[in-house]
């Protein structure tokens, strides 16, 4: 069984944003390792560090932390790069199509 990379970038709110994280895997049967990141290049080193096979999702509270487009496409990117899929919890936006569209196909069109 793996785990879910749980990240936020917000120290102020990380102890909330844990226990959310834990409640939403906990609705999956997984262990949560939470993680509180400086920015997506520490996130990079994490993944570059870590046995990446060992995640089962990357899991993150609120799109919003990353602040612009620019920040989730490098997220999606990150993930991608390193064979991981990711999560966002909190879904306060709306994107409808005629078709299933992933994220990550979203985030790769420039």
């Amino acid at each position: 069984m793996g785990m879910y990379f749980g990240i936020t970038f917000d120290g102020e709110k990380y102890p909330e944003v844990k226990k959310r994280l834990e409640e939403h895997a906990k609705c999956f049967n997984k262990k949560l390792e939470m993680h509180l990141m400086v920015d997506l290049n520490i996130l990079e080193i994490y993944f570059k560090s870590m046995d990446c096979s060992k995640v089962d999702r990357v899991i993150l509270y609120d799109y919003e932390e990353l602040g612009n487009w620019e920040n989730f496409k490098r997220l999606s990117n990150l993930c991608i790069k390193y064979g991981l899929e990711y999560s966002i919890v909190k879904k306060n936006i709306d994107l409808h199509s005629d078709v299933d569209t992933s994220l990550p196909y979203l985030c790769s069109i420039t």
